[in-house]
């Protein structure tokens, strides 16, 4: 063979190579491309759920403190009528349930636990991927009072005067309509229980809601990151 056909059939074979390398480095890179594509049409996916689930939370949020204010106006009207700066009437009796209201947080977790089962580096903000962990696994975390020596206090002041001063009226249907009767009024307002379990109460509520503004804070500022990430695709 010449050595101008061994060239040629060298720069033959070199072409073909090429075109084979360089055809299967154009299918890696619509491979990855695609699956790129695909990750971010996920994250999307998720985000839009969160978005969602924190939207909700937040409602639930705004419905707590609502009832949080109550619950304080409430108590501080019996502050009043223990200290003898408002006299006693029929009046009284509507703030008595305040003692009993409850404020479980119940927020939407769906979400977050499909992010967390899809993996949380989908998520490719740094930023946001920390803070939704954050409100998810920390903050929220803190609106779970029912083991904590603060609401514990609270919870035996106030069972311990409604064990001893109270009956219930009235049919039960739910902690915001409950019927609360003292049976001896007089004696209630001037107990000394009576304003432990007032000033117990009281604080409890004024801590919880603390908490609850910093949380709805925290939740409408990840709104603002997540429709930030979603505006700009």
């Amino acid at each position: 063979m010449s050595g101008k056909k061994i060239h040629r059939y060298l720069g033959y074979a070199l072409g073909e190579i090429l075109l084979v390398v360089f055809g299967i480095l154009i299918a890696l890179s619509i491979n990855n491309w695609n699956e790129h594509r695909k990750k971010r049409d996920k994250e999307k996916d998720i985000l839009q759920d969160i978005q969602t689930a924190l939207i909700s939370d937040l409602s639930d949020i705004s419905l707590s403190l609502e009832t949080i204010d109550k619950a304080i106006r409430y108590l501080e009207h019996l502050e009043e009528y223990a200290k003898g700066e408002k006299l006693l009437s029929d009046t009284v009796q509507r703030y008595f349930p305040a003692f009993l209201w409850s404020f479980n947080f119940n927020p939407m977790l769906g979400p977050y636990e499909s992010l967390k089962a899809f993996g949380l580096d989908i998520v490719n903000s740094d930023t946001l991927r920390n803070e939704i962990i954050r409100i998810y696994d920390v903050q929220y975390d803190q609106l779970y009072l029912a083991d904590e020596p603060l609401f514990v206090k609270a919870q035996m002041a106030v069972e311990n005067l409604i064990d001893k001063h109270f009956r219930f009226t009235g049919q039960v249907k739910d902690y915001m309509s409950i019927s609360l009767a003292p049976s001896n009024i007089e004696a209630l307002v001037s107990a000394p229980d009576f304003q432990a379990a007032l000033t117990a109460r009281t604080f409890y509520l004024y801590i919880y809601k603390a908490r609850i503004l910093g949380v709805e804070s925290d939740v409408k500022a990840i709104l603002e990151l997540i429709k930030e990430d979603l505006d700009d695709r």
